[in-house]
């Protein structure tokens, strides 16, 4: 019993291994999963920038946000739409605004409350099919509001 175990078991790896020899790879399969997997599950990549580093209460964060295919970096993504968080030192949401696209570019400003306490802030911004991966796809950056 051993023995026909033993058999099967090297006639079942001699298949397995002897069918992997068999396949070639060439660069224009490599190309054409490549151009198959970009088209089927497209990634957008942000940027943001603001008017200022430093803000007041009572004042207004200014920016401008720039959506593009991560692999060709050209600016043909289908979001219409981007959210601007504004997230306490704490790790709350303390403001979201979500901005339209006008000539591809998502311009938009934010306010800062006057019950907004001090500290380091962070500014988020995403756009719903980014929410599908983790948020290592976001853009953000620190904002000292006092």
């Amino acid at each position: 019993m051993k023995i026909i175990n033993l058999i099967n078991i090297c006639l079942a790896f001699l298949l397995i291994s002897s069918g992997a020899f068999l396949q070639t790879v060439s660069a224009d399969s490599i190309r054409s999963y490549f151009y198959t997997q970009s088209n089927v599950f497209p990634q957008e990549k942000i940027y943001a920038h603001t008017d200022r580093s430093d803000y007041f209460i009572n004042e207004t964060i200014w920016f401008r946000a720039y959506l593009v295919n991560a692999q060709t970096h050209i600016s043909d993504p289908k979001s219409n739409f981007v959210y601007a968080e504004l997230i306490n030192p704490a790790g709350e949401v303390a403001n979201r605004v979500k901005v339209k696209k006008l000539d591809n570019v998502f311009a938009g400003y934010m306010l800062l409350n006057e019950d907004l306490p001090s500290g380091n802030y962070q500014l988020r911004f995403y756009t719903l099919y980014m929410t599908n991966m983790s948020e290592n796809y976001f853009w953000s950056c620190c904002k000292c509001i006092g």
